[in-house]
């Protein structure tokens, strides 16, 4: 079984949220979480971020969602530090979900803007090559999040919604350079 996965946060406004990092950390001092799973399911995202950058040693570039570690792929590295603290590094992570946002008009997604389908493709790529050569064996499955959500949202006449700028497919079911990268990327 595979845990349910949490949004990466480093919100301290616990109104809103706490950070995943601390949830994470009082789950895996739980004998009962790890008698009742095989692996941890995470939520990874990059913003406008490069898969191999991350905050403060190599930070992003973009304009904006920079300067914290929750909006980095490798954001994994700290939950797989916290498992290994935990003295549970024998369990292995899924990435059950992971992107990077293109155009959109959603609030709060706007770093999508800064991201080209080209990029999006060459960022879903390397991520893949990152979980399979630099994060195995602790990383297993990798999800990305999503297909075709474009579809949906165009139907209802949103087409630049950040559900679907997250997809690999557009709106009228053609896909998108990321389809085509993943389609063509080297399957062990």
């Amino acid at each position: 079984m595979i845990s349910t996965a949490l949004a990466p946060s480093e919100s301290t406004n616990r109104a809103l949220a706490v950070t995943d990092l601390h949830f994470f950390r009082a789950l895996f001092a739980m004998p009962a979480f790890w008698s009742h799973v095989d692996a941890v399911g995470v939520h990874v995202f990059g913003c406008a971020n490069p898969p191999d950058t991350l905050w403060p040693i190599k930070p992003g570039r973009g304009m904006g969602w920079t300067n914290s570690r929750e909006f980095y792929f490798r954001r994994v590295e700290d939950v797989r530090a916290a498992m290994l603290e935990s003295g549970h590094g024998d369990r292995q992570i899924w990435i059950t979900e992971f992107d990077w946002a293109t155009a959109n008009n959603t609030p709060g997604h706007e770093f999508g803007n800064q991201v080209s389908f080209e990029q999006q493709a060459a960022y879903l790529v390397q991520a893949f090559e990152m979980g399979r050569y630099d994060y195995s064996p602790w990383v297993g499955a990798m999800f990305v999040w999503n297909l075709n959500f474009a579809v949906t949202w165009q139907n209802v006449g949103n087409s630049l919604h950040q559900m679907a700028a997250y997809g690999v497919l557009n709106g009228n079911w053609s896909p998108r350079p990321a389809y085509y990268a993943l389609q063509q990327m080297p399957k062990p």
